[in-house]
């Protein structure tokens, strides 16, 4: 039966890349399933254990609420609230899209496009579900735990513990660095998968990464989606590492949040949130793209296939390159989490963000 599928079904599916997204369907995703389906049984189960009866919750229009008034609000409020499920989530669906962006994409742009058949459109609800997650995640982060010793807001509107040194540390000038060199590397290869003729993107093209050239079309739409996200992704840690703003007034924080507490850090939530979805893209993409690049012999003799280098530079280079563009984000969030922010993961006694309009969600 899987002979006769790969035959007249997805024959792409056969492909190292098809190879590769299927060894990770098979571990990383299978893990994350059991992780998110752990925390939704949780979530159940902690709404009907809770023993007072609240069926009836008016949720204040201000302010933080204790966990313990979310009774009654549903299973959805108290499992978008919860740190532990949201970054599973963040790293399914960067996982997710990164996957079938590439394969759906990828198999229209290259070799593989005239095997496509009706069971190409199989992939279609799989791309459907982790957008509509991430949208759910994106529009409930009002709801993510605070720490419950935010200081009070100053006198000009922010909270008085983000205010800003007018040093900048080494640490931070090395990470800026870094991340202006990841920028440097997604633009590079970008420039060698459209075929620039530049003289530097050619050579590496040729001598270093040689897959990047490779006609099936995966490498290509992996690299034009790194210099979509990751590029615009990096640069914006880089204003965030070098002094950027890290808190938001009052009335910027009321108008996103239905919270008028000033005390919102809604740019470095989204820094990390972000961060995490980025290392779910890139952990689902650098496996498939580098199994892809070192996979010999190819399943087909194709005179078109261009396999990585496995010379001492050239591959040295590949390695390096790929493992600075997985470790950023954690650098990032290694940044953030060392200045105590965001103050929303990690911290037992918590509160819970209320929108004024908040009830069960839909």
């Amino acid at each position: 039966m899987l002979d006769f599928y790969c035959e007249q079904g997805e024959v792409y599916m056969t492909t190292p890349h098809g190879l590769a997204i299927n060894a990770h369907d098979a571990t990383a995703h299978y893990a994350m399933y059991i992780l998110l389906a752990a925390a939704i049984i949780r979530a159940v189960h902690e709404e009907e254990m809770e023993t007072t009866p609240c069926t009836n919750v008016k949720v204040p229009t201000t302010g933080v609420v204790n966990s313990s008034q979310l009774v009654g609000l549903g299973t959805s409020v108290r499992l978008f609230s919860s740190p532990f499920f949201r970054i599973v989530a963040y790293l399914w669906c960067g996982s997710m899209v990164n996957s079938l962006s590439v394969l759906l994409i990828g198999t229209l742009i290259g070799l593989h496009a005239e095997a496509i058949k009706p069971s190409y459109a199989l992939n279609f609800p799989y791309a459907i579900v982790p957008i509509t997650l991430l949208v759910k995640l994106i529009q409930s982060r009002h709801l993510i735990v605070r720490r419950a010793n935010t200081r009070p807001i100053n006198g000009n509107g922010n909270s008085g513990s983000t205010s800003k040194s007018s040093r900048i540390s080494a640490s931070s000038i090395l990470l800026a660095g870094l991340l202006l060199v990841s920028c440097g590397i997604c633009l590079l290869r970008f420039l060698v998968v459209v075929r620039s003729r530049l003289p530097l993107s050619t050579w590496w093209g040729s001598s270093i990464e040689s897959h990047l050239l490779d006609h099936s079309g995966y490498p290509t739409m992996q690299m034009i989606l790194y210099a979509a996200y990751l590029m615009p992704y990096f640069a914006w840690a880089m204003t965030r590492v070098m002094g950027g703003a890290t808190s938001i007034d009052a009335k910027e924080a009321s108008s996103i949040t239905g919270v008028t507490s000033g005390n919102a850090y809604e740019s470095d939530i989204s820094l990390f949130e972000w961060s995490v979805f980025a290392i779910g893209a890139q952990l689902q993409g650098t496996f498939s793209y580098m199994s892809a690049a070192l996979y010999l012999p190819a399943p087909y003799p194709d005179p078109m296939w261009r396999p990585q280098s496995t010379q001492f530079l050239p591959f040295a280079y590949f390695i390096i390159v790929n493992a600075l563009l997985f470790i950023m984000p954690f650098g990032v969030i290694a940044r953030l989490r060392s200045e105590g922010k965001p103050n929303t993961y990690g911290n037992a006694n918590s509160k819970i963000v209320a929108h004024p309009s908040e009830g069960k969600m839909e």
